[in-house]
């Protein structure tokens, strides 16, 4: 108590008025925590529409190719085969 400054104990800061700005502060960043948290959330929903949104898009524009290509590895598949069988009946 020596080392005290001489003006009197009206001028010596309590624990209590010590914490009270880091309560504030604790206040704030948890307020900021939960908008940040919010934010990231939106940022991370905003990708997965558009990646939906593409996907579909990619459906109907493969959609068509894929049916044609489909039909013609059939018809060819359908044509060898009619051409051994008509062959092995007729040979």
């Amino acid at each position: 108590m020596e080392m005290l400054p001489p003006t009197g104990w009206g001028d010596v800061a309590t624990k209590a008025e010590l914490d009270a700005p880091g309560a504030g502060l604790r206040g704030e960043m948890a307020g900021l925590r939960a908008e940040l948290k919010g934010d990231m959330t939106e940022l991370r929903a905003e990708p997965k529409g558009e990646m939906a949104a593409l996907g579909s898009c990619l459906e109907l524009r493969m959609a068509q190719p894929t049916r044609t290509l489909i039909l013609t590895i059939v018809g060819f598949a359908l044509t060898v085969w009619l051409s051994l069988l008509g062959g092995s009946l007729l040979g």
